[in-house]
């Protein structure tokens, strides 16, 4: 079987029949391969990733918000959670 087949296998991509899909599936078990999302983003160009801008991070309300995105993300298909804050007023210092 080829490098090919055997990365294809175990997410799915392209045309594997039944049977070697087992086969990978079964090797990779025994061995104990655990797939790497970082990885697959560069395999595949997709980071999975998503990121959004709140004024603050400290405030009760974007908290919840950003608890509640990860909650509703957890077990999904994204790989990480970026927020930006757009409070930096405390990372300057005025003359």
């Amino acid at each position: 079987m080829s490098k090919f087949t055997a990365s294809r296998a175990p997410s799915g991509q392209g045309s594997v029949s039944p049977s070697i899909q087992a086969r990978v599936s079964a090797a990779a078990e025994a061995l104990g391969f655990v797939a790497s999302s970082a990885a697959e983003s560069l395999a595949t160009g997709r980071s999975r990733n998503i990121s959004f801008v709140t004024p603050f991070i400290n405030r009760w309300f974007y908290s919840e918000v950003i608890d509640g995105v990860e909650s509703a993300l957890i077990g999904g298909a994204v790989n990480r959670l970026k927020n930006f804050s757009t409070n930096c007023s405390s990372n300057y210092q005025t003359a």
